[in-house]
């Protein structure tokens, strides 16, 4: 992937999850002007990337379908709260 370059640079040091949305800043600017362009190497790598991301993704969901379960405690409200309390804390909020 190749970005042309206005000469312009970052400068200051600032904490690494804004110099990344500074890069993201700067690349969206870049493909709105027509600054960018890939070759097709690249292009089939990112797209390996985001399958691999897509799978992943779709596994994790799998995975908390499985704590969206109710916990059988019973049918009392205090079992009823206490089965809601274990499904929140087993999905870590």
């Amino acid at each position: 992937m190749h970005i042309e370059s206005d000469g312009g640079g970052t400068g200051s040091a600032v904490p690494s999850t804004a110099k990344m949305t500074g890069s993201i800043a700067a690349f969206s600017a870049a493909a709105a002007a027509g600054k960018v362009s890939i070759n097709p190497e690249s292009a089939e790598s990112m797209a390996t990337k985001i399958d691999a991301i897509a799978v992943r993704a779709t596994d994790r969901l799998e995975r908390f379908r499985f704590l969206e379960q109710d916990v059988p405690l019973g049918s009392s409200p205090v079992a009823l709260l206490m089965s809601k309390q274990d499904r929140i804390t087993a999905s870590g909020t």
